[in-house]
């Protein structure tokens, strides 16, 4: 059962020919200290959620963005870094995960609350982990966050997703 609204992530033809280099070439990209994203965080709703997508720039690689997404209703978001397509590194808040039964950590158990992804050529991005140096006020400061611990230089804007209206009330 997916907990945002992103598809289940298969890994794309193109990456599974890399065989054990994508892992690799995933972490040399973060920990090279050489990304930079100048962008404005605008957000646009999609279905139920509101989204926003910041191009994320390196001198060696194309195709490295930020994408977070807020579900009002759920009181839940996630931040994603994401290469070519491929998740990289995903934050997720206040959002149940089942681990697949091939997780070397807590395989076929469900967690709660904050975990983090990381992209693995064995397991895709689907096994996760509870961090224990989490404590989230905000999407802000949970964006500020996994910025700094991805290696990404933001110096663009931010900005809060609008409040939401369903009918009659405002959920912000």
């Amino acid at each position: 059962m997916l907990t945002h609204p992103t598809k289940r992530t298969s890994i794309p033809h193109d990456m599974r020919k890399m065989g054990l280099q994508l892992e690799a070439l995933i972490d040399s990209i973060i920990d090279s200290g050489k990304l930079k994203s100048d962008e404005r965080v605008i957000w646009k709703w999609r279905e139920g959620h509101w989204k926003a997508t910041l191009k994320v720039e390196h001198p060696e690689q194309s195709g490295v963005e930020l994408v977070i997404i807020m579900l009002p209703l759920l009181s839940r978001f996630s931040v994603q870094l994401n290469y070519q397509g491929t998740p990289a590194r995903r934050f997720c808040s206040n959002s149940p995960h089942t681990m697949p039964h091939d997780c070397l950590e807590h395989p076929g158990e469900r967690l709660f609350g904050y975990h983090k992804h990381r992209w693995s050529d064995q397991t895709g991005d689907e096994c996760c982990y509870v961090p224990d140096d989490m404590s989230v006020i905000s999407i802000e400061q949970a964006f500020y966050d996994f910025c700094s611990e991805c290696g990404i230089i933001f110096d663009g804007v931010w900005s809060d997703p609008p409040p939401t209206q369903i009918g009659f009330e405002t959920i912000a």
